[in-house]
């Protein structure tokens, strides 16, 4: 990860309540990043749509995965967070 700090990220997970992050849960972020890495911004956007459905079904689980989101936003740089904060809007509105 390069735009990431690694060590903020195992802190962020900590105290989220998700433990230490070991360096397989680390790989799965990186491959994570690296598939979305390669799609245009118009295919994540649609596929965020369809994610979205499903979020709503389980507000309180929707309220954790969204704290998380906010909470990364420090560790990206201005243009990943305006990014961000588009997805922020996309997932927010019903």
């Amino acid at each position: 990860m390069t735009d990431i700090n690694k060590e903020k990220l195992m802190e962020l997970a900590e105290s989220l309540g998700m433990g230490s992050i070991n360096n397989e849960k680390l790989r799965s972020v990186e491959d994570a990043a690296k598939k979305y890495g390669n799609k245009s911004e118009e295919e994540i956007l649609r596929e965020l749509k369809q994610l979205k459905e499903t979020l709503f079904k389980d507000k309180a689980s929707f309220e954790r995965q969204m704290k998380v989101i906010k909470e990364i936003r420090p560790m990206l740089n201005a243009e990943q967070r305006q990014k961000l904060d588009q997805v922020i809007t996309l997932l927010s509105t019903e």
